[in-house]
């Protein structure tokens, strides 16, 4: 039987999941949102995410002498390259909180009050214009190197899930650590963008300090 796990992540600063394309000649680097106008985390970002952060604390078990997780620990919880074996974690995208309940009366305004509320109005009241240039060595702003990306204002908690074909204990241990490892996503993460806030629950239940109790006894 699947098991599902919710998973939760904030963010603390501006945030650019970008989807790779720009909405329009204004904006370079755009975020993912859906036909209504809410952004969301693309699943496969997350999976690519979650997957980095996991090798990471393997890396620092290794460097604290524990060879309690193993980098094929990695490889079973993520799936491996090349490999016929699929994962036993699938992902859902993530969303705002609750959103479903703005859907239909959305709809209805959309139909209702054409040309005044749109797509792009409710991204816009969530989302902010950044412009960036690269500085040349005269410290002067290089020629064609202004762009622009629209970025999500910070408080915003998007949540999904993360199920799993059986429940395996070790994998859930290192899915959890990987979720409070995970600091900044997104595109500009090593340029102040991105941080978050990421935590996985249970049946409602936040499992961090259930597994570091784990972990402690291993």
């Amino acid at each position: 039987m699947d098991l599902k796990l919710t998973i939760k992540i904030t963010n603390l600063s501006f945030l650019l999941l970008g989807s790779g394309e720009g909405w329009s000649a204004a904006i370079d680097n755009d975020l993912a949102y859906d036909q209504y106008g809410f952004p969301y985390f693309p699943a496969r970002r997350l999976k690519g995410l979650l997957r980095e952060s996991a090798q990471e604390v393997v890396e620092m078990f290794h460097c604290s002498n524990n060879r309690y997780f193993k980098p094929e620990d990695v490889d079973e919880c993520f799936g491996q390259s090349g490999s016929f074996q699929p994962s036993p974690l699938s992902y859902t995208n993530l969303f705002f909180e609750n959103f479903q309940s703005a859907i239909p009366w959305l709809e209805w305004s959309f139909e209702e009050f054409a040309g005044v509320l749109s797509q792009q109005e409710v991204l816009n009241t969530m989302t902010q214009v950044l412009m960036q240039t690269a500085i040349d060595d005269n410290g002067l702003a290089r020629e064609g190197s202004l762009r622009t990306c629209r970025v999500l204002k910070p408080g915003c908690t998007f949540q999904g899930e993360i199920i799993l074909q059986e429940e395996k204990p070790k994998l859930i241990q290192l899915i959890t650590l990987a979720c409070i490892n995970l600091r900044r996503v997104g595109s500009g993460r090593n340029r102040g963008l991105g941080e978050v806030a990421c935590s996985l629950y249970q049946d409602g239940q936040e499992l961090s300090s259930e597994i570091i109790k784990q972990l402690k006894g291993a």
